[in-house]
């Protein structure tokens, strides 16, 4: 949490009108003069009981640092992923959301977190002549004997046309991913590659690359994101 706070603190800021970037959009946050005048006109009682500053500004500020629900999740991806590559996206891939729980909650610096995710489609693009089929789900997960918040995007039948190199696959749109997820959550991939399958830890909290040839072969190319 405190990770996530110090990476909050740094989120881009208009100076002198107090606005946060969420999701495209410049919003105005809890210490902007309106949320602070409207406090001084109306002592002991919160903001969030005005209807126009809940909707214009509390609302959203909101939404900037935590997935609220399922709905919340996959509207940001979707945001993010038709602003980036366009609508076309949701006709070139068949992405499936169903497995995104409507209970789903975790704070996250989200605008951040949907760069990164939006950086993972873009080889997935690239390999959707073999497979346009993706998967995303959230569920809670017991890692270490600690219960976590599991994001996983599954990009099925797919493959790497390469040898395992961690180096190599750490390029491109892949290392824009990591320094995105950066203090938000670990990533772990599994994907099949010429020469096996294997795992890889690509971010954790050790800053290490970590990999394991896979006992059993996987026949799809899985990110998954794992927030503590």
């Amino acid at each position: 949490m405190a990770a996530f706070i110090s990476v909050f603190l740094k989120k881009p800021k208009v100076a002198k009108t107090n606005k946060v970037f969420y999701l495209g959009d410049y919003y105005d946050t809890w210490w902007s003069d309106k949320i602070t005048n409207w406090c001084k006109d109306h002592p002991g009682i919160h903001p969030d009981t005005d209807e126009q500053l809940s909707k214009s500004i509390i609302t959203p500020f909101k939404k900037s640092v935590e997935i609220r629900d399922g709905n919340d999740l996959i509207e940001a991806i979707r945001y993010k992923l038709e602003k980036t590559y366009e609508v076309e996206i949701f006709s070139e891939l068949n992405i499936d959301f169903s497995g995104i729980k409507r209970s789903t909650r975790f704070f996250t610096g989200v605008d951040q977190l949907m760069t990164g995710i939006s950086a993972l489609f873009a080889p997935i693009k690239k390999r959707s002549s073999i497979s346009n089929k993706v998967t995303i789900s959230c569920n809670i997960e017991e890692i270490n004997e600690q219960f976590v918040t599991v994001l996983e995007i599954r990009h099925l039948n797919s493959h790497c046309d390469k040898e395992f190199d961690p180096t190599v696959i750490l390029n491109g749109d892949m290392l824009t991913a990591k320094n995105e997820f950066n203090s938000l959550c670990d990533w772990y991939i599994s994907a099949h590659f010429m020469n096996g399958s294997y795992g890889v830890f690509m971010l954790d909290s050790t800053g290490e690359i970590k990999s394991k040839e896979l006992k059993e072969p996987t026949n799809d190319f899985t990110h998954k994101l794992i927030f503590y």
